[in-house]
């Protein structure tokens, strides 16, 4: 099985797309934000019953740590650059 997980923009009303990149280690299902993040990027990321897992004010590249399979969805808003949906697959 490879390693290459795609993920899958869901909705986007900004340029933060060309900005954050998230990267999945499969191996230890750990996910990577990394990019040009600008400052006061807010990361969210809830599962796919719509719990909020994680909710971060990004500054740098953030690891978001060991999660169970399943489906999850990113959303990156920035105040000036809009928002960013991302559909994550974890298995």
């Amino acid at each position: 099985m490879s390693d290459t997980v795609f993920v899958e923009t869901v909705g986007t009303e900004s340029l933060l797309s060309k900005d954050i990149k998230l990267n999945i280690n499969m191996e230890n299902k750990t996910i990577w934000v990394k990019g040009k993040i600008p400052s006061g990027t807010i990361l969210e990321m809830y599962d796919a019953m719509g719990k909020k897992i994680f909710d971060k004010k990004l500054e740098a590249t953030q690891s978001i740590p060991s999660l169970p399979s399943g489906i999850y969805f990113a959303v990156a808003t920035h105040t000036e650059r809009g928002r960013q949906i991302l559909k994550i697959p974890i298995f």
